[in-house]
């Protein structure tokens, strides 16, 4: 049974502003939005080099985080209102799709697995979260 549908639509330009408005908003940003595992994959791509222009790879990255997080929470509300750090966008190694990981997931009235997807064109990624029980 379904538990909760959501959907977002994120304009990646918007995330490049946010992240080159100079040293350290990259990282700023990416720490308010990102689950800890998330921070670590983070880390290990990005934060080392610390590369300037910002990396197309890092702008998407963090783009469809957003639409990924904004879609859960709106699939989930207003039974459960997530916060950013609690979700994590997971690539299963058995698997080619990704999942979410939600802590303290028993309080989602059921929603014990979930379907993503993701996709961009041009300036936008969509995400698309299905909860079912």
């Amino acid at each position: 049974m379904i538990v909760g549908i959501g959907i977002d639509l994120c304009c990646i330009s918007r995330i490049r502003r946010i992240v080159e408005q100079g040293p350290g908003h990259a990282t700023r940003f990416a720490r308010r939005i990102l689950h800890p595992t998330e921070w670590t994959d983070y880390q290990r791509r990005w934060v080392i080099r610390s590369q300037r222009p910002v990396p197309d790879d890092m702008v998407w990255f963090l783009a469809s985080r957003w639409a990924v997080k904004e879609a859960a929470y709106k699939a989930l509300y207003p039974q459960r209102k997530l916060t950013w750090k609690e979700v994590a966008l997971v690539k299963s190694t058995g698997s080619p799709k990704p999942y979410l990981k939600i802590e303290r997931a028993q309080e989602c009235d059921g929603a014990g697995h979930s379907h993503v997807s993701l996709s961009h064109d041009g300036d936008w990624v969509v995400a698309q979260v299905i909860f079912e029980n």
